[in-house]
């Protein structure tokens, strides 16, 4: 097996309108099997990987684990175990703007998976997630779909979601979030509420990070004050590039 398999490279990884903008958190490892399922790999299965959309379903083998992401045997066993035992902890909050009303947003919040199941004898973990999780996940007909090779640059689980949803608006190269759209989503700790915590420690940082993509290079934003409660603080940003 390639230690980087050029299919996979070159796959694009599929995301829902849903998935976009969902709230949730999930470590490095636990986005990298997640990824696995969403990637469109042209003949998976000779990479170790098998996908069933329809039913949920992921089978991968440490052996391919450990090609795509270059780790060694034993990072990619201790990885994979401990990213799959936290998925029991971490749930998804998936927002329906069609069933809102005025005044409250619909939401729906679920855990990412149903069963989990390793078999040693093959080396292989099969992950069965959550049916009602499914729509959103698989088979989809509108996606924002960054490619494998640009997504695993960005280290933190935080700078890849936020990338996945500048390049939404990658026609208009133009994207405006308020602050606290961004802390909900992504889960940011309370005390981003304040703005400079928010800046130093997740935007600022998030920004260099991206620029150094390609097709990022002239990331801006322009901080607005456009909250008629809370005049003087910062409340939404405008990214260009």
């Amino acid at each position: 097996m390639a230690r980087n398999n050029k299919a996979l490279k070159e796959s694009r990884i599929h995301h829902s309108q849903e998935l976009v903008d969902a709230a949730y958190t999930l470590t490095r490892d636990q986005k990298r099997i997640l990824w696995l399922f969403l990637a469109d790999i042209e003949d998976s299965e000779k990479v170790g990987v098998k996908v069933n959309a329809e039913m949920g379903t992921l089978e991968f083998n440490l052996q391919a684990y450990e090609s795509i992401y270059n780790v060694s045997p034993h990072e990619a066993s201790r990885d994979v175990r401990e990213a799959l035992s936290g998925f029991k902890d971490r749930e998804v909050k998936l927002y329906l703007p069609e069933e809102s009303s005025n005044t409250e947003m619909a939401t729906d919040e679920l855990p990412w998976l149903g069963k989990k199941s390793y078999r040693p004898k093959r080396g292989s973990y099969t992950v069965y997630f959550n049916p009602y999780l499914i729509p959103f996940l698989g088979n989809i007909k509108e996606s924002v779909a960054p490619r494998f090779k640009t997504l695993e640059q960005l280290s933190n689980p935080l700078h890849v979601r936020m990338y996945t949803k500048l390049i939404e608006s990658d026609a208009l190269k133009q994207c405006e979030l308020e602050v606290s759209w961004m802390i909900e989503r992504y889960e940011l700790p309370k005390t981003y509420s304040r703005y400079s915590n928010f800046k130093q420690k997740f935007l600022s940082p998030c920004i260099e990070k991206i620029r150094k993509l390609e097709g990022m290079g002239n990331l801006e934003y322009k901080e607005l004050k456009n909250n008629p409660e809370r005049k003087r603080a910062v409340s939404t940003i405008v990214f260009t590039w």
